[in-house]
């Protein structure tokens, strides 16, 4: 791996994942983006949440596009305490 870029549309995650991004090994760009439209040609790995992600149905089909042949898609989901301390969390969604 030479480098990692994500996305994040919420501002306040988007600024602490940059402060966590500094102690990675590997150079992190965090786009102030959204799974629903991606903002780069292709991907090796895809790791999200789709309880974040507004749209699942658009997010889904776009999350293949950007997955280049033989990379990998990863979903992590999260605890239900989410949505009272962050926005953004949709626990309702069927994930």
């Amino acid at each position: 791996m030479t480098r990692v870029v994500a996305v994040e549309p919420e501002p306040n995650l988007r600024a602490h994942a940059r402060t966590e991004a500094r102690r990675a090994p590997a150079p992190v760009v965090i786009e102030p983006a959204r799974a629903e439209r991606l903002p780069f040609p292709d991907a090796a790995v895809l790791c999200l949440t789709l309880r974040s992600i507004a749209d699942p149905g658009t997010a889904v089909p776009e999350l293949r596009r950007g997955l280049r042949p033989g990379g990998q898609r990863r979903f992590f989901e999260h605890v239900p305490i989410w949505p009272r301390l962050m926005s953004g969390c949709r626990n309702g969604h069927g994930t």
